[in-house]
């Protein structure tokens, strides 16, 4: 008996830690419509005994793509599922940018179980594209306070064919109304066939600027924040 309470004092519960909240791994796959990364690429899939919060953040680490500043941690009990979310958090509501959330799941065994990106995940066999739906984007960059360019003023207005991320990056380059950026996403809708460059500021991702491109590397739209 004296053993048995010995040894679950040596077990470390997530549910008793009052920063790592509580979800539902089962509700969250009903209702989630973020992009499944490939299980084949992850990279936590070998057995690993987890000791505490830190423990499971850092395996998550090996999972993420993007940067971030903010990371929460969440627990299933009846699954044993792990949920780590890395984020950027901006305290100005006023800003435009993509949702750069992260979300990893890991089992108690240190497993990596499932890897979704709302913005995202490797596509066009480079790890720097990103699989994206721009339906809507544009309405929702707009409600954020983003401002459409007059296609009239586009540049790419002819046909170019396009062979690499690089070649989507300087097209889009050609419709930047200022150079003030430090950081370059790249992202791909199948179902359109569309590019989506964004070019902002790490601390200012409100002054992004995003431009779409078609597969024939001609401008479709571009907005801009404030």
């Amino acid at each position: 008996m004296i053993l048995g309470i010995m040894a679950c004092e040596n077990v470390y519960l997530p549910e008793e830690d009052s920063d790592v909240r509580s979800f539902s791994y089962d509700e969250y796959l009903e209702q989630s419509g973020g992009y499944q990364v490939d299980p084949s690429i992850y990279n936590n899939t070998t057995e690993t005994k987890i000791k505490s919060k830190d423990d499971i953040i850092e395996l998550a680490k090996n999972e993420v793509l993007e940067e971030y500043n903010s990371v929460d941690v969440w627990y299933d009990k009846s699954n044993s599922i792990w949920r780590i979310i890395f984020g950027i958090y901006f305290p100005n509501s006023e800003y435009v940018v993509f949702d750069g959330s992260q979300h990893i799941f890991i089992d108690n065994n240190g497993i990596t179980k499932l890897i979704r990106y709302p913005s995202g995940s490797p596509f066009y066999e480079d790890s720097d594209v990103l699989k994206s739906n721009n339906e809507g984007y544009a309405d929702y960059l707009e409600g954020k306070g983003g401002k459409l360019v007059d296609a009239n003023k586009f540049k790419n207005t002819a046909e170019a064919e396009i062979k690499t991320k690089d070649e989507v990056i300087e097209l889009a380059k050609n419709e930047l109304i200022r150079d003030e950026y430090d950081k370059i996403t790249v992202r791909y809708d199948t179902l359109n066939s569309t590019w989506s460059v964004s070019f902002w500021l790490y601390d200012k991702p409100y002054k992004g600027q995003y431009v779409f491109i078609n597969s024939k590397g001609v401008t479709e739209l571009m907005i801009y924040g404030g």
